[in-house]
């Protein structure tokens, strides 16, 4: 069993317990927008309980372990094409943020 902070993601065959039996689960970062952003990251932080040198800290973390996306695609064999193909979608103004904090 898997606890976010939106949804019950149970086993195969598990009973969910939701109360909202039509809820959809969206992967946004709050309620209302779906883009991100460094900001909107630390404007959340307090919905998930965190303070937001503990949210700092676990965007840095997150970014870290992204800014090898590179390496990690060459070791699982993705060719140079795919790893082109993937760049924009890790190396951005925002991983630069993340990293600096």
């Amino acid at each position: 069993m898997l606890l976010s902070p939106f949804v019950l993601i149970l086993p195969e065959g598990g009973k969910s317990l939701s109360t909202c039996p039509n809820f959809r689960h969206h992967l946004n970062i709050d309620l209302d927008e779906g883009t991100c952003s460094i900001d909107l990251l630390e404007a959340a932080s307090a919905y998930y309980a965190l303070t937001l040198v503990q949210a700092r800290g676990i965007i840095r973390e997150v970014a870290r372990a992204t800014a090898l996306w590179r390496d990690v695609a060459r070791e699982v064999g993705a060719r140079a094409a795919e790893i082109s193909r993937m760049e924009s979608a890790f190396e951005h103004i925002e991983l630069q943020q993340a990293l600096a904090l």
